[in-house]
């Protein structure tokens, strides 16, 4: 049979949860923000680089950039928002 305190553990464990899953939620949303400014940054860096220097003499540059880009295009992937029904959790006023 569980005590009183046992009881009381329990409520503050599901209390501390729920904090839990907003923050989570938040700190993906900023991760993901953050990987696609990086994104943007590289990308806009690239175009810029084409536009001054069409010649090959900074190529070395232009692939450095390249490298950046898809390394960069690949953290974004590895970025997961979760799709929370904030509805089923108790939270409708979460997505609003």
């Amino acid at each position: 049979m569980a005590g009183n305190k046992d009881l009381k553990m329990k409520g503050q464990l599901i209390e501390e949860k729920e904090e839990t899953v907003k923050e989570a939620y938040q700190r993906a949303v900023v991760a993901k923000y953050n990987a696609e400014v990086e994104v943007y940054c590289i990308a806009g860096k690239l175009k810029l680089f084409e536009e001054l220097f069409n010649d090959g003499v900074m190529n070395h540059v232009k692939d450095k950039l390249e490298k950046e880009l898809a390394l960069a295009h690949a953290r974004l992937s590895d970025v997961k928002v979760p799709n929370l029904d904030w509805e089923k959790l108790g939270e409708p006023q979460m997505w609003r």
